[in-house]
């Protein structure tokens, strides 16, 4: 997560509901690489999210995790 942030300089909260529950979720941004995205998954991010789906090496996006508030 801090990789993201010292290189990017942001992080996003975003919040969804779904099914009359609300969720949210951390943004790490990053770029969308097969060895990224298992040391992501290894961390507890659970997707990552960009422009085009599904996403192709070297897209930005970001890795998102979800989180109680």
């Amino acid at each position: 997560m801090l990789h993201g942030y010292y290189n990017y300089r942001h992080l996003i909260l975003a919040r969804e509901e779904r099914r009359g529950e609300i969720l949210y979720y951390v943004g790490v941004p990053g770029n969308y690489y097969d060895r990224e995205k298992q040391v992501a998954v290894m961390f507890g991010f659970e997707s990552f999210e960009c422009a085009q789906e599904p996403a192709q090496s070297s897209d930005f996006g970001y890795y998102m995790m979800r989180v109680q508030i």
